[in-house]
């Protein structure tokens, strides 16, 4: 049996997460946004991009895990453009919200939405490291 997290386990966790920085950093008063900045922690629907994000760098870069990698296809448009340079990856058709849950669409639509720059990060840990900087940037 497969579980999903749904909209509102998601805001119960940020609320959780909200209450944690406020115990952590003893501050009532400041919006939860600042506290989680000041802590360096993504909110938590940023949080789970950010893991779906780092799979799907691991499974295009080194082709690991195989099981996830089997699920992305590398963008091939039909004619000779731009884009191909670009490291994109091609987003499923998909008509309903429960369709948009699967790693085969979302990871390819998170990938295609980051920057260039993140994607093409020579290493894992700098691919961490630059797109944790540009989720705080986006923010």
């Amino acid at each position: 049996m497969t579980h999903y997290v749904s909209n509102s386990n998601i805001n119960k966790l940020q609320r959780i997460q909200n209450c944690l920085a406020r115990v952590v950093l003893l501050d009532q008063s400041s919006p939860s946004t600042s506290l989680l900045s000041q802590l360096h922690w993504l909110p938590v629907p940023k949080h789970i991009e950010f893991k779906i994000a780092t799979l799907t760098y691991q499974s295009v870069t080194f082709g690991q895990p195989t099981y996830l990698s089997s699920l992305l296809t590398p963008y091939q448009p039909h004619r000779s453009l731009r884009s191909v340079s670009q490291n994109l990856l091609t987003v499923p058709r998909c008509n309903s919200s429960f369709g948009q849950r699967p790693f085969s669409y979302s990871a390819p639509r998170i990938w295609n939405g980051l920057l260039l720059a993140v994607r093409q990060s020579p290493s894992l840990d700098s691919f961490k490291h630059n797109l944790k900087t540009y989720y705080f940037a986006s923010q």
